[in-house]
């Protein structure tokens, strides 16, 4: 049975108003199973479109080995991302990266005139 909210209706009640130990085993129970359920609705906030994340190199040396062309290969790297102070696995195609470097040329070019 839970306590009294209000500690002067308990007293008049001749009930305490602090818990028993059966009341605070329950209280961390309902607590570790809320923590729980929220650390897995946390995972499922990232979205990954129906693809495998890859979280280790062995996973991106064999996706490498399943593609044929040079320029769909996966190059990983842990970096630390925008507003963040820890480091994640960012992975992308060499054709990706070939683009970023070039977009990033034309703009220190644009800037440069």
């Amino acid at each position: 049975m839970l306590p009294e909210a209000n500690p002067a209706v308990a007293a008049i009640r001749g009930k305490s108003s602090t818990p028993t130990g059966s009341e605070e085993s329950v209280k961390e129970l309902l607590t570790a199973c809320l923590m729980i359920v929220t650390l897995a609705g946390c995972e499922s906030l990232y979205e990954d479109d129906g693809i495998p994340r890859l979280r280790t190199q062995a996973d991106v040396d064999a996706y490498n080995a399943t593609v044929s062309s040079e320029s769909e290969k996966l190059v990983c790297e842990r970096e630390f991302l925008l507003g963040s102070n820890l480091r994640q696995f960012v992975c992308m195609t060499i054709a990706q990266r070939e683009r970023l470097v070039e977009q990033a040329r034309e703009d220190a070019e644009l800037l440069s005139r």
